[in-house]
């Protein structure tokens, strides 16, 4: 029953995307069609416990490495000057 429900809301949420645009005949219905099914796609992925572990943890290393690397420029940065007076 949670599938049916969300999925009448994500149909809902479609259509009253559609009714709302102006240019509705505009926008190409593959390009929803694809979106549509990369949505389900990453949907499904991130319900299987191994795959979601597998990407949240590549997310968790690579942030720690992004704040690790920010804080070696931060500090090179600060202090780069300071470093060169007394050496």
């Amino acid at each position: 029953m949670l599938i049916v429900h969300s999925a009448l809301g994500y149909f809902v949420l479609l259509a009253i995307a559609y009714l709302s645009g102006r240019r509705t005949r505009s926008i190409p219905r593959k390009t929803i069609g694809v979106a549509t099914v990369l949505q389900l796609l990453l949907a499904a992925i991130l319900l299987q416990p191994a795959i979601r572990s597998l990407v949240f943890g590549l997310a968790s290393d690579l942030t720690t490495l992004l704040k690790t690397t920010a804080l070696t420029a931060n500090e090179s940065l600060l202090f780069s000057g300071v470093i060169g007076l007394y050496l």
